[in-house]
């Protein structure tokens, strides 16, 4: 009798870089397979595979890199975001050799796509467009148009000392990375993604992503102090552009710290955040396997 249903467990932001893997709270143990959207532990991306195995126990699991995930430790550590993939692949590979079985992928531009039975991953870190730098701009002393205000927030975002501390903890292999960076790799992702929709699959795809494909996911921090332009840092309106037909079943993410549960034609868009005090230990998602006949 074939398998039926797989029971996915989605989690994101552990940021164990402030708090020790057993201070989260346990899991429902009856999930088939775990899912992480990034955010494992800042600069240390061999923790953050071995954690990831850990909560899995000895199940499969799927992980895409969150933007804190390639924070350096200090301004001494010279890491770029490419050192980072490779020691994320590394030790994923570390940890399949030692288990003798593929039990932690890790899902990236470079890698973003893995089957496991009848369910296909593709994962990427989506970095935002930029695109969402005016959401908040009613009756604010700021460019009322939604290019100025994208053009202003970028410049604002990457000032060294204003800016967010992003683009201090980041580096390329030309300097320290900016909005403009982000904005690019946004592009590349987002054109990977649609590549591998298009190209269909025979049974449920799960997209897994650190940051939201939802604009109103950058809402969850309105009116709480923070700057203006903090909606282009936080998401992209991506899902709802998505023909219906190329969909995935399962959208899972992160970033926001906010839990969200959304129905977005045939999509379900989860975030499961440990950080920010909504987890949930208990939920588990069910995607059809076999289906019945019409």
């Amino acid at each position: 009798m074939p398998q039926r249903k797989i029971r996915i467990l989605p989690i994101s932001d552990l940021h164990l870089e402030r708090r020790k893997l057993k201070e989260i709270p346990a899991f429902d143990q009856s999930f088939d397979l775990l899912v992480s959207a990034g955010d494992h532990c800042e600069g240390q991306p061999e923790k953050a595979v071995q954690s990831v195995v850990a909560l899995a126990r000895g199940r499969p699991s799927i992980m895409v890199r969150g933007n804190h995930d390639v924070y350096r430790l200090g301004p001494e550590d010279r890491r770029t975001i490419s050192d980072f993939d490779r020691l994320f692949r590394d030790e994923a590979e570390r940890q399949n050799a030692r288990a003798h079985q593929d039990i932690v992928t890790v899902l990236s531009a470079d890698d973003p796509v893995c089957e496991l039975g009848q369910v296909r991953f593709i994962g990427v870190t989506l970095w935002t467009d930029w695109a969402q730098s005016g959401r908040w701009i009613a009756d604010q002393e700021i460019p009322q148009s939604q290019e100025r205000a994208a053009a202003m927030a970028r410049s604002l975002a990457g000032h060294f000392r204003s800016g967010a501390r992003e683009y201090r903890a980041i580096r390329t292999e030309r300097g320290p990375w900016t909005p403009y960076d982000a904005v690019a790799e946004h592009a590349r992702e987002r054109a990977i993604l649609l590549d591998e929709l298009v190209r269909g699959h025979d049974g449920p795809t799960v997209v897994v992503t650190h940051h939201p494909p939802l604009a109103h996911c950058a809402d969850v921090y309105r009116g709480r102090g923070i700057p203006w332009w903090a909606p282009a840092f936080y998401s992209s309106e991506l899902l709802p552009l998505l023909p219906e037909k190329i969909r995935p079943d399962l959208w899972v993410f992160g970033h926001v710290h906010a839990a969200f549960d959304v129905q977005c034609g045939r999509t379900r868009a989860i975030a499961n955040p440990v950080e920010g005090g909504q987890f949930n230990p208990r939920l588990v998602i069910e995607l059809e396997l076999v289906r019945e006949p019409d």
